[in-house]
Order: C-alpha cells, then sequence, then structure tokens
C-alpha cells in the first residue's frame, strides 16, 4: 500500500471516542482495552507502524510502561485522576520514571530522552511530559519595569523533565497527541529493535 502524502484524522470524533470510553471505565486496564483499538487505528492512518507497539514493557527502575510507541510512552490512568493535584503529580511522577526506564534500555540514554514524549490520559484529561537538556529562564506572566527588575530576576531553570497540562481531552489536545505520535514513531536504534 503506497504512503499517503496527506493524512486527516477526526480529532474531534477520536476524542469523543475516548471520552466515551472513560465514562464507560473504572479502572486504568478498562480505560487502557478500549482506548487502545482507537489509537492504534488512528496511529495506523497516520503512518505508524502498530505492530511496534508493547504493552506493560518492565524496564530496569521496576516499574512498568502501560503503552510503548517507539518514543511515545503512554500511562493510562483511572478516569478523572488528572483533575486532582496528588493524581496529576503521581502521573507525572510515572512517566518520568518510565520515560527513564525506557532510556537506560538505550544508549546514550540521553539522545532516547531528547526525542522521546510522555503521555498521561485518563480519558478526560491528558498532560504530557518531554525532557530538555537545555536550560529554560522562567518568564514572568507581565512585563516588569526596569527600574524594578532587580525585585524579580530572572533565573534560569535547569534542564530536565518539563509538564505540559493536564489539559480536558479535547479536538486541540488530541492533535497534540497525534503530532507527538507521527513525531516519535519511529524505532529507537537498539539491539532488541
Amino acid at each position: 500500500m503506497p504512503a499517503k502524502e496527506h493524512w486527516q484524522i477526526d480529532a474531534e470524533r477520536l476524542a469523543q471516542q475516548i471520552r466515551d470510553v472513560a465514562r464507560g471505565s473504572f479502572s486504568e486496564e478498562d480505560l487502557k482495552m478500549g482506548v487502545e483499538p482507537h489509537l492504534k487505528r488512528v496511529f495506523k492512518q497516520i503512518g505508524i507502524n502498530t505492530d511496534l507497539a508493547s504493552y506493560e514493557r518492565s524496564h530496569r527502575l521496576g516499574g512498568r510502561s502501560d503503552a510503548v510507541y517507539g518514543f511515545l510512552v503512554i500511562e493510562y490512568e483511572k478516569p478523572g485522576k488528572l483533575a486532582t493535584a496528588p493524581g496529576l503529580r503521581s502521573a507525572l511522577g510515572d512517566l518520568q520514571r518510565n520515560l527513564t526506564g525506557e532510556a537506560q534500555a538505550h544508549a546514550p540514554a540521553e539522545a532516547f530522552l531528547g526525542k522521546a514524549v510522555g503521555v498521561a490520559l485518563d480519558g478526560r484529561s491528558i498532560a504530557f511530559v518531554r525532557w530538555t537538556k537545555a536550560a529554560r529562564a522562567i518568564s514572568l506572566p507581565v512585563a516588569i519595569p526596569s527600574e524594578q527588575s532587580d525585585l524579580f530576576p530572572r533565573s534560569p531553570r535547569p534542564g530536565g523533565f518539563q509538564a505540559l497540562g493536564p489539559y480536558p481531552l479535547t479536538a486541540e489536545s488530541v492533535t497534540n497527541l497525534l503530532i507527538y505520535a507521527r513525531a516519535t514513531a519511529r524505532r529507537p536504534l537498539s539491539a532488541e529493535a
């Protein structure tokens, strides 16, 4: 089958399908089992080889990645978990450990982390985790007059994991998931792959 030059996905439909699955799910496993067929169908449409997906993959840090598609690691959560501060902290911590654990299986680990994206999904919300080695300056939400700049020094934020979200599960946030999935769909360069 020739590769498509362009792909078009109804992201709102996919978001609604995921929300529908979440309404009938009581656990993260229910959510994963209901959402994965929808994601696999859409991933195939955008050219991702879903035969490479692995589930419940253990890593050296003792954790398990719920779903791994090349450089994309998905952590499914119980519906509604990302809406609470402790639930979000737990999910982001799990993603960071899973990304670090996956990276340890690849040399150099830093190269894997630079390409990888973690996704926390509870069927109502979605959050993303990326790793960067570059320091970032924390920007202030309002401009500070120059005479007051000494009161608000700009401090560089060290590199490391950066969390984005959580965002409501909408067409826009699902589009971001698909963009990340497509960008990270390559197989990691390793002996196993």
